[in-house]
């Protein structure tokens, strides 16, 4: 978890001290402002993918609100993931 912070952090530095670069488009600040997200969002939601499959235990501080988180993980996931799908085929339709 820690891992993942660590990077999000480096990324998010890199994208600030490149932020105003002149050969970098906007589809480049996208995808870094995207990758660096996911890679937060997962950062966060690795602890309780490790509750939910790690042994047969509920969640040790909350235990009902282990599936809440895992609902909501999996939806943010699969919301990003259409999110760039529909924003790639846009870019594709375009002239």
């Amino acid at each position: 978890m820690v891992l993942f912070f660590f990077f999000a952090l480096m990324m998010f530095i890199h994208i600030v001290r490149t932020w105003s670069s002149e050969n970098k488009s906007t589809s480049k600040k996208i995808n870094e402002i995207v990758y660096t997200l996911l890679t937060l969002a997962f950062g966060i939601y690795y602890p309780f993918l490790l509750l939910k499959f790690g042994s047969n235990k509920k969640g040790i501080f909350l235990p009902n609100i282990l599936e809440e988180l895992t609902l909501l993980g999996n939806i943010f996931i699969v919301g990003v993931m259409l999110c760039v799908f529909g924003w790639a085929i846009s870019a594709k339709i375009r002239p």
